[in-house]
């Protein structure tokens, strides 16, 4: 009999901790679900009311951002309203702003594009693509650099790059003369755009991966 008491006790324990363990694990997925789909947050307008959106957008704007600001709403691809804020120079819709790694969307859109139209596979080296520059020779081979490894970062290239801007008074450089020697966004020379890990082998931020793309 006392032995039996001693399982039940220990079979007692271990569902205690079974369901202990239970309720962590829908107290986090409650969590990180709530942090992906916002279920606590509460939206600045109704969702069919633009005007709405931009009157509770721009004071957050004005508040929080010490730089120019362009703030454009596009409704069924037209532009519904829009709103610039000015720390410096006066902009208006004509500005050029720099877009930093936005333009990554967009680059990522029209690679996807060119999959949708058979132009581009995916998955194939993009060394056979290539004809104008090429990935210098590496700790490794640039077989495994594909397209889909560009878009996630996970292509094996160590350049970490970050670009830097230019000047209006400075001539933009040709695609070229970027990848042998591209600018990076502390202002100093960057390192060079070559595989220094094995590609798909882990995650490492590279713009020197969507100048390939390009």
């Amino acid at each position: 009999h006392g032995e039996e008491r001693r399982l039940g006790a220990e079979g007692d324990v271990v569902k205690r901790v079974g369901v202990a363990l239970l309720l962590v694990i829908l107290w986090a997925a409650v969590l990180v679900g709530g942090a992906v789909f916002g279920w606590w947050r509460r939206p600045l307008a109704p969702p069919d009311d633009p005007r709405a959106f931009m009157q509770a957008a721009i004071p957050i704007v004005n508040a929080a951002n010490r730089a120019n600001t362009a703030l454009i709403l596009i409704e069924r691809g037209a532009i519904s309203a829009e709103y610039y804020s000015t720390s410096a120079d006066p902009i208006d819709r004509d500005t050029v702003l720099a877009t930093a790694s936005m333009s990554k969307w967009i680059t990522a859109h029209a690679v996807m594009k060119l999959v949708e139209q058979g132009t581009l596979d995916l998955d194939r080296p993009v060394e056979s693509y290539l004809t104008r520059w090429h990935l210098p020779a590496g700790a490794f081979s640039s077989d495994g650099v594909t397209a889909r490894r560009l878009l996630s970062h996970t292509a094996g290239l160590t350049d970490g790059l970050g670009f830097g801007d230019y000047r209006l008074d400075e001539a933009v450089p040709t695609l070229e003369q970027t990848l042998a020697a591209p600018r990076a966004s502390t202002g100093g020379p960057a390192g060079p755009i070559t595989v220094g890990l094995e590609p798909g082998s882990q995650f490492r931020y590279s713009g020197g991966g969507y100048l390939l793309l390009e």
